[in-house]
């Protein structure tokens, strides 16, 4: 009767240890689940890196500071932020007019834009962490379009009054020459270039905004006038004021021309963007 009693006595003590047998199987089990899936992914990484890439990429991470890896990775390998970094871009460098004006740098009938809104990304361009963040972006949204479509492309063109500092970022960031294009102090380019005995044929236009479309087609026309020719366009915004298809329609070359941006802003989305800046302020 004695041990009986002894027995269920002892009984808590056994459902303790079962119970906490059966949860630390389960997290063993569970975490041995990750570590296989992490292994296998880093076994397939492993069968297509055949360059070495992946694993000097690796090489370099372990070598910095633990607290600057996270950062590194979020910039370089997941932008998930762009669409709010652009954001932020157009908030801070909007100039909001007090009624639509015509705005452009070129004085024809299509040359100008009425608006509001005066989104100015070559002074958001004249800091140096915007613009490194905003080649950078640039960069890669190149990269992608150029290896998908497997264009081959010899230098980047920018307009003399386009974003020079945007263009030449770029450049660095893609190992390209940089071709400026337009009256510069006096000097024009291409009649500059007639002396250079080498002359890149095959570019890509590289801007900050898109509007009218006007000075990507000046900047096509110089380029055909030297024997080159574009077919991509790469903008950080379009304003939406129909450029992508003017461009397309009017391209000087046989084949059309093709605007591509990171973001589009029309003057409505400008203006609710900068309306839910005021109601937080008033808040």
């Amino acid at each position: 009767m004695k041990d009986l009693l002894g027995t269920l006595q002892n009984i808590p003590d056994y459902v303790y240890i079962i119970l906490l047998a059966i949860i630390f199987a389960i997290v063993g089990f569970s975490k041995a689940r990750e570590g296989i899936k992490e292994y296998w992914l880093f076994r397939k990484l492993m069968r297509v890196d055949r360059q070495g890439v992946v694993v000097n990429f690796l090489n370099r991470l372990a070598k910095l500071p633990p607290e600057t890896v996270p950062d590194i990775i979020s910039e370089i390998l997941l932008p998930t932020d762009d669409a709010m970094y652009l954001g932020q871009i157009v908030r801070e460098h909007t100039q909001v007019l007090p009624a639509q004006v015509l705005v452009g740098i070129h004085d024809t009938p299509k040359g100008k834009v009425k608006t509001q809104y005066y989104v100015d990304v070559l002074s958001a361009c004249c800091d140096a962490q915007t613009r490194r963040r905003l080649a950078r972006m640039m960069a890669i949204r190149i990269t992608e379009r150029i290896r998908q479509e497997r264009h081959l492309f010899e230098a980047i063109a920018v307009s003399a009054r386009g974003n020079v500092l945007l263009a030449a970022e770029v450049g660095d960031l893609l190992d390209k020459p940089i071709v400026l294009f337009g009256d510069l102090a006096g000097v024009n380019f291409p009649e500059r270039m007639q002396g250079m005995s080498s002359i890149p044929q095959r570019y890509i236009i590289v801007d900050g905004l898109s509007a009218s479309g006007e000075e990507t087609l000046y900047l096509a026309n110089l380029i055909k006038s030297i024997g080159g020719e574009v077919r991509f366009v790469f903008m950080v915004i379009d304003r939406c004021f129909g450029a992508k298809d003017r461009v397309r329609n009017e391209s000087p070359f046989p084949h059309p021309l093709e605007l591509i941006c990171l973001d589009e802003y029309d003057d409505k989305r400008c203006s609710q963007l900068l309306a839910s800046d005021k109601n937080l302020q008033k808040a």
